[in-house]
């Protein structure tokens, strides 16, 4: 193997609190509230159907509306599908688009509030040792790269690419491909480590070999459903054993 590309959201960095916190606020706009958790919220983005923000917020909304808990439908997803069939949310393109716009904020007091995970420094260095390391996710471009910057971490990749980059988002290989390609690798020569379900699809799909870290989102047993090769507890732990 000779490149290591890494999903940023949940691997590298623990915004979990600071992307509902903005979902909250564009779905309080809209006069909608929400009471579910962060880390709830968080955990059905771990979920292939429910990855993107736009699906996610739904979601939430449907599941409040019937009075479903959220814990249990991530376990049982049948569940929330059958509430969003009931409970469509309006404009959730819109909602998620403003969601998105106050969470990828690039003024230092918003970037410094949004910590790295614990040992992100210490894996980084341990994976450029030995491979060639690019960052793929399907947050914003410009908001990955000042976060990286910011917390000091840029220096490690030798390519940053966003959903922006690329035609189509997880989980299709679009920016896989495209980050493998910056990297001067193969992508069947890469692995890309992930949180979340759609990841394990996205590196199969690019043909690189999926890596789960349970840092972010999705458990141990979703990330092997969706085709992890290994399932490790972070990035570092990770870094260490690759």
């Amino acid at each position: 193997m000779k490149a290591v590309i890494l999903d940023v959201s949940g691997v590298l960095r623990d915004n979990r609190q600071a992307i509902w916190d903005s979902c909250r606020r564009a779905l309080s706009a809209k006069g909608i509230a929400v009471t579910a958790s962060a880390d709830h919220a968080y955990r059905l983005r771990g979920l292939t159907e429910y990855n993107l923000v736009e699906n996610a917020i739904e979601a939430i909304c449907a599941l409040q509306d019937e009075n479903v808990d959220v814990q249990d439908a991530i376990e049982n997803p049948e569940k929330i599908a059958d509430a969003v069939k009931k409970h469509p949310l309006p404009d959730k393109h819109g909602i998620a688009q403003d969601a998105k716009a106050d969470f990828r904020r690039t003024d230092a007091d918003h970037l410094a509030s949004i910590h790295p995970l614990p040992k992100s420094r210490q894996a980084l260095e341990n994976f450029t040792k030995k491979y060639k390391v690019g960052a793929f996710s399907n947050g914003g471009t410009a908001f990955n790269r000042a976060w990286l910057s910011f917390h000091g971490l840029d220096g490690f990749f030798g390519a940053i690419l966003a959903e922006q980059d690329v035609p189509r988002k997880k989980p299709h290989p679009d920016g896989i491909w495209a980050c493998a390609k910056q990297l001067d690798v193969n992508p069947t020569d890469a692995y890309y480590v992930g949180d979340a379900q759609s990841d394990m699809i996205a590196a199969q799909n690019a043909q690189a070999v999926p890596i789960g870290v349970l840092s972010g989102a999705a458990t141990k047993k979703q990330l092997e459903r969706a085709g992890a090769f290994h399932v490790y507890a972070d990035a570092c732990e990770a870094s260490e054993a690759l």
